[in-house]
């Protein structure tokens, strides 16, 4: 699995370089061709919130992801596990900064990350500590899933 997400991650890293490689002139049918595209997408941060509540629900099974996305996404402890705070707090200021180029991944601690978290058990005390069946609805604590591998803390980080 760790591969395949470096594979996709590299993939998507040609097309951009491609595309950027290309001037914007349009097509020969007389389009503009003035939109830029983002190619890569999702973003490395949406990419780390589904892991974070897939390997929720596959520790606990009564979560619904959409729930989960939605209050995981808002937790404003997120951005100072990943070295970002307080600059970007939230997973929607990250994935913003991400988008206007204001922070850097590093793609090999960001694989890596992505593999510790899939990869841990659901009895390890940050998974159990991230989340209390007593409150469903509650994901205060989901950014301790974070605190699984020290390569989340280094796969971001501010641009100077």
């Amino acid at each position: 699995m760790k591969k395949l997400i470096k594979i996709i991650i590299s993939l998507n890293l040609v097309f951009l370089l491609l595309s950027c490689s290309k001037k914007n002139e349009g097509t020969n049918t007389g389009n503009p061709g003035n939109s830029p595209v983002n190619i890569i997408s999702p973003s490395t941060s949406t990419l780390l919130l589904n892991k974070i509540c897939k390997k929720l629900i596959s520790c606990y099974e009564t979560i619904i992801f959409d729930q989960c996305f939605e209050q995981v996404q808002l937790n404003s402890n997120i951005g100072n596990e990943l070295n970002l705070a307080p600059e970007y707090e939230t997973f929607p200021q990250i994935q913003e900064a991400e988008e206007k180029n204001l922070i850097t991944v590093n793609l090999s601690h960001f694989d890596d990350c992505i593999y510790d978290i899939e990869n841990s058990s659901c009895t390890d005390p940050q998974i159990l500590n991230s989340y209390s069946t007593n409150y469903p609805l509650d994901f205060t604590n989901s950014y301790l899933i974070l605190r699984l591998s020290t390569s989340c803390y280094q796969s971001y980080s501010k641009k100077e």
